[in-house]
């Protein structure tokens, strides 16, 4: 921990049961990633490849290189941890979030 905070590095600790509200990879890269990369396969079987097609390598590679280009771009990282309110920090975007009411003691 102590060589993190020497580079800037600042560790955060998700309160139990919240995960899916303040994952932020889960909600701006994963999902993205995968869309992304589900397209750019569908052009690729497009071109004529037949529909029992498995990957090789080269497809592959060329596949997940676009869609991480285009999934992991600084706005959108940026964005989706806004959205999340953990950067900037904003306590009320997640507690005012429907997936941790629905899933509280309290409603």
């Amino acid at each position: 921990m102590l060589a993190a905070f020497k580079h800037n590095v600042y560790l955060l600790f998700l309160p139990p049961y919240t995960s899916h509200v303040l994952q932020p990879l889960d909600l701006s890269i994963f999902g993205p990633l995968k869309q992304y990369y589900r397209s750019r396969i569908a052009e690729i079987l497009e071109l004529g490849f037949h529909e029992d097609f498995v990957a090789g390598k080269r497809a592959f590679l060329n596949a997940y290189h676009w869609a991480r280009t285009k999934a992991l771009s600084q706005a959108n990282i940026r964005a989706r941890w806004k959205a999340t309110g953990l950067w900037p920090v904003s306590l009320s975007k997640p507690l005012r979030s429907r997936q941790l009411l629905q899933n509280s003691n309290f409603t």
